[in-house]
């Protein structure tokens, strides 16, 4: 009698290589384009051991080994970013990767052995899968619950901020309205499904409303995050705390970690010159970030091809100048005066990117608490260069 689970095993590295491959290769499974080869591979290996072991001659396996190997691997896709199709997409990859690499055996074997092994292989697949999307719901429904307790508490602030700065009140309801009333209306259909046991065939649509209502929870999320920020700055309640800052340093890591990727998902190139930036400067870190953030984010967003370059050097004696520059859609004479007001933004034909309105309108104040001015350079269609300056010591507000 073939032993497929010895086979399987001496195969194991094999499997896994070409099935990281396979995966990295589908147009399907984009998630998987960010990440280094152990990211993909995951525990898969146990996956695959556990398999192996079913189909020995002695069934010496245990599908529950291999159905914790589908928790852990769910919850591991959850925090990379994956979405349920990619999910299923890479396990159908890898059944038809385990049946290629067994087929000269199974074709020396009975049919007997033929059906028994393909039923095994497809049914543990079957069970890890089930797994998987299972552990995935529940981390998008923690991540669903922390964010929750954090528009509570945003709330809570926002209504005190409120009272004492009303401006602007009536347009930021309307804002919240359309995503607050998704996410209510795909939460209740969710919770009420969440109360019956969830079955494998309706787990998919599950998570594409769990999807929708993570969506406009972020969004949400920025927009009062942004409107606390205006909020902030004209009650008089920001302030600057200059610290010892490295920007040849942290620069670079910052965008790294935070914005490059973001980048890479549309394909643009992302580029970061810091080699005339200075060795050391006295600002604010935390203000200065959302500043990068900002002005990083919105060439992101507003460029569909081509590249983005932040070049970073040392103006002069006391200044200090960083220039963001995209090949995006560019903003007109007329409206470069007003992208800089609380809620104002490019209109776009066709236009379904989520915007505050308010990035720009922050930046202005920051940059006016830390001594520092911006610039735009732009063509329509060609893209945008937005210059900041700032001195190379903030005072403190204190």
């Amino acid at each position: 009698m073939i032993n497929l689970g010895q086979i399987l095993i001496e195969k194991k590295d094999a499997i896994l290589d070409r099935w990281v491959d396979s995966v990295r290769q589908d147009a399907e499974i984009n998630s998987s384009k960010k990440l280094a080869f152990e990211e993909v591979r995951n525990n898969l290996p146990h996956v695959i051991e556990e398999i192996a072991k079913l189909l020995s001659p002695h069934h010496e396996g245990d599908l529950e080994v291999a159905e914790e190997s589908g928790l852990e691997h769910g919850c591991v896709r959850a925090k990379q970013g994956y979405d349920t199709g990619e999910m299923v997409r890479e396990y159908r990859l890898l059944n038809s990767v385990l049946v290629e690499e067994l087929e000269s055996e199974l074709v020396s074997g009975t049919g007997a052995q033929v059906l028994d092994a393909m039923r095994t292989i497809d049914n543990t697949l079957d069970r890890v899968v089930s797994m998987s999307l299972d552990s995935y719901l529940q981390a998008r429904l923690q991540e669903i619950g922390q964010m929750e307790r954090q528009l509570v508490l945003n709330n809570r602030e926002l209504n005190r901020l409120v009272r004492v700065h009303q401006n602007n009140l009536s347009y930021l309801a309307h804002e919240l309205k359309v995503p607050l009333n998704s996410i209510l209306g795909f939460s209740d259909v969710m919770l009420r499904q969440q109360r019956r046991e969830m079955m494998y065939e309706t787990a998919p649509m599950q998570l594409e409303y769990l999807e929708r209502v993570l969506r406009n929870g972020r969004h949400t999320l920025k927009i009062i995050n942004d409107a606390l920020e205006i909020c902030r700055y004209n009650a008089g309640e920001l302030q600057v705390k200059p610290e010892e800052f490295a920007p040849k340093e942290s620069i670079p890591i910052f965008l790294q970690e935070t914005l490059e990727p973001l980048a890479q998902q549309k394909g643009l190139d992302f580029s970061i010159d810091v080699d005339r930036a200075p060795d050391r400067v006295r600002t604010d870190p935390l203000r200065f970030q959302q500043i990068l953030t900002n002005l990083v984010s919105n060439a992101i967003k507003y460029t569909k091809e081509g590249k983005i370059e932040l070049t970073c050097w040392q103006a002069d004696d006391a200044n200090w100048s960083l220039a963001v520059n995209d090949t995006g859609i560019g903003i007109s004479p007329a409206d470069r005066d007003r992208i800089f007001k609380s809620y104002d933004r490019v209109e776009i034909q066709n236009d379904s990117l989520e915007s505050t309105g308010l990035g720009l309108a922050i930046v202005t104040r920051l940059l006016d608490l830390m001594q520092g001015q911006i610039t735009i350079e732009s063509e329509l269609d060609r893209g945008s260069t937005f210059t900041v300056t700032l001195p190379l010591v903030v005072e403190s507000d204190g």
